[in-house]
């Protein structure tokens, strides 16, 4: 069988896609415009045909369309429906061809309906040449008797994103001083912290007042595997932390923000995404701001 996926997104969204699409068709083809940045992450994403540089990409997507309107092949489609008096896309099937994107499939809930959520954690390997340069930027920082922490900070196209009418979602700079003195005090005060995030002049104007940490920005693959290789974390409300801290190595402890994109009205958005590796706690604007 072979799957069409017509969905988009950057790197947490595909491990999501791919994931879904695993568990649901393991040993078909997945033809897609996307998955280009899993496969650059990870060496072993298996059966995936990106036609998003081919020169007939366009033409493809028009036939696999066509072929859907003469009810030749199924497919699987997004329909507008409300979440909490919003607007959201809500999953209407499960046939041969996946169109669009399913918003509930933000959720390991999903992926634990099938023994293959955890074996495919086995089978998706970072690649070793990310892995190995990764480890090589944490040895620069590694201090005696101290553990290694990821804070990642997400802003960018957060800053004016808008979910369930709360405008931003970007988290407030107190969560991530609430997260990291929370870690301090119940698992580990002994900890350096590696900060990652897509506004550097943000972090470190914001983050002074953290003494043991370094501001790094990498490639977002080096990025992702530096944050699978720590001991602790304190995600953001993005599935690039959530897919990073899912992939620790030596996973001690983590935090996440409690409703997610959600946090500004008490309502978790996506339902369900909250990773449960994760303690959460809420999201609240202070005296850090």
């Amino acid at each position: 069988m072979v799957v069409y996926f017509a969905g988009d997104g950057q790197l947490g969204n595909q491990i999501f896609q791919y994931m879904l699409l695993r568990s649901r068709f393991r040993r078909s083809y997945i033809v897609s415009r996307n998955f280009l940045e899993i496969k650059e992450l990870f060496s072993n994403v298996s059966r995936v045909i990106n036609i998003k540089k081919m020169n007939k990409s366009k033409f493809l997507t028009r036939c696999f369309r066509k072929l859907i309107n003469l009810r030749i092949i199924g497919h699987c489609y997004v329909e507008r429906t409300e979440y909490f008096g919003f607007p959201v896309e809500a999953n209407m099937g499960d046939l041969i061809v996946v169109k669009g994107l399913l918003p509930f499939y933000y959720s390991e809930l999903f992926f634990a309906q099938s023994e293959n959520m955890f074996s495919c954690k086995i089978r998706l390997k970072i690649r070793d040449n990310i892995k190995n340069s990764a480890q090589k930027i944490i040895s620069r920082f590694v201090v005696k008797n101290k553990s290694i922490g990821f804070v990642h900070v997400r802003r960018g196209d957060y800053l004016v994103h808008s979910v369930l009418g709360g405008v931003p979602v970007s988290l407030s700079l107190q969560y991530y001083y609430d997260a990291i003195m929370s870690i301090e005090k119940n698992h580990s005060s002994s900890i350096f912290w590696i900060i990652l995030s897509d506004d550097i002049s943000y972090v470190e104007e914001k983050f002074e007042l953290i003494k043991n940490k370094v501001v790094l920005q990498n490639s977002k693959y080096i990025d992702f595997a530096i944050m699978s290789l720590c001991e602790y974390g304190v995600l953001s409300n993005s599935t690039f932390s959530w897919w990073a801290s899912y992939f620790m190595d030596n996973r001690k402890a983590c935090i996440a923000p409690k409703d997610w994109m959600g946090w500004r009205i008490s309502c978790e958005y996506p339902k369900h995404i909250s990773p449960s590796w994760c303690d959460l706690i809420k999201v609240i604007e202070g005296p850090f701001e």
